[in-house]
């Protein structure tokens, strides 16, 4: 009992040593599960999903817009996250990417190295995803799907469809009246 007590103290005593910047830009493997649980629990009134990898040309293209986008509505209620669905053996280039461009973390990426995450969910929420990406959701606090959109999109138009959604009516609001 006693050896458990002490393996439990310096678990929780070096468990929390980790520096907050090498949480932040560490790649989280994550299945959808794991993934919306962790999207839910942010305190944001909104949280943008970026579905992205590093061989498509369209994704990083429009990833500057997006890590600009993270930048200056840091501290506002949205929370930016991108899911990288590389292969799990270039890891080290998505996360080479990922610095190239000052992106904020938690980074993620499928833990099975392909867009089946994407598959579960665009499922789960009621989305109809044709399989391509780049890919974007757009949830509520609540963790309910508000928008969703295939292919690029530059800083206006992720502007324009963010402010959209922080513009609509709580759901239920209309009944309430």
């Amino acid at each position: 009992m006693r050896r458990a007590l002490c393996l439990l103290f310096l678990a929780a005593l070096f468990g929390g040593c980790r520096s907050g910047s090498e949480d932040e830009t560490a790649l989280r493997p994550v299945d959808a599960d794991a993934l919306l649980a962790d999207l839910e629990a942010l305190d944001a009134r909104v949280v943008v999903l970026n579905v992205w990898a590093t061989w498509c040309a369209p994704c990083r293209r429009e990833f500057p817009d997006y890590v600009r986008y993270q930048r200056e509505v840091e501290g506002e209620g949205i929370a930016v996250r991108f899911l990288s669905v590389d292969a799990l053996d270039v890891h080290d280039r998505v996360q080479t990417f990922l610095q190239e461009h000052g992106a904020g973390g938690p980074h993620y990426v499928s833990s099975s190295g392909e867009s089946d995450i994407v598959e579960a969910i665009a499922y789960a929420r009621g989305a109809l995803w044709s399989h391509g990406i780049p890919v974007t959701f757009v949830f509520d606090g609540e963790g309910e799907l508000k928008d969703f959109w295939e292919g690029a999109a530059n800083y206006d138009l992720l502007r324009q469809r963010i402010d959209a959604v922080l513009a609509a009516p709580p759901a239920g609001a209309a009944a309430a009246r």
